[in-house]
Order: structure tokens, then sequence, then C-alpha cells
């Protein structure tokens, strides 16, 4: 199975919820982003490719028990989406951690930034 370098990389689960924004802002929406995304471990991001997956989906499936299937503000989780490159398909997920597909359904993100600068460091330590 092919190895993928984990300094290029930050491989993660994203957590796929029934959220609609409606009237929620776009900072709330920004500060609250990570809470949707499992970051896999420094050391498993060294790993090959299905050996990752293998620990992508135990921590979905830890994740929707943890969190009886809702994250606050975002929802209902629907299933997870594992992004182990930005060139490659992601691989998508029950709750259970059963695979379902591999596409293109990149995950997209809530971001906020100031005269084009990203806020994103500021909203990392305020969620924690």
């Amino acid at each position: 199975m092919a190895r993928f370098e984990s300094h290029r990389y930050p491989s993660f689960v994203f957590v796929q919820t029934d959220f609609v924004r409606r009237n929620s802002p776009i900072f709330v929406c920004s500060l609250l982003e990570p809470r949707r995304r499992i970051k896999l471990s420094w050391e498993a991001r060294g790993l090959p490719l299905d050996e990752q997956t293998k620990i992508a989906q135990e921590l979905a499936q830890q994740h929707f028990q943890v969190n009886s299937g809702r994250i606050e503000f975002w929802g209902n989780i629907q299933g997870y989406c594992f992004q182990y490159a930005d060139d490659q398909p992601s691989i998508d997920m029950t709750t259970t951690g059963q695979i379902i597909s591999e596409g293109f359904s990149v995950p997209t993100a809530a971001k906020i930034s100031v005269s084009g600068k990203s806020l994103e460091p500021l909203t990392k330590q305020l969620v924690r």
C-alpha cells in the first residue's frame, strides 16, 4: 500500500452533519469548525494508507459513540469523511466506520479572515 508523507498533508476525519447555515454568523461557524475535524496523530500519518484508514474508521466509530450521534451547534452526525491527501479522493464512512465509497467529496470548511489574514490560529486557541 502507498505511503503518504505526513509533512505534506495532515490527514483528518471530517464529521458530516445535517447542519444547514441559516442565520449563524460566519465567524461563529469558523470558531466552531475544529469540532468537525478529527486529526490523525503524527505517528498515524506516516503509516501506509490501509493502516491510516483503519485508524480513521476506529476514530469515527469512537467519536459517534462518545458524542451520542450529535455535535453541539453542527447537529446530528450523518457520517464521516477521511481525507488523507490533497490530490487523492476522500473515503466516506458511516457512523460505525464502515467504508461507503471513495470519491472527491472533499469537505468545505468555515473560515474567517480580516484584511486577507486568516484568523484560524486564534480560533483554534479559543475553541479548545
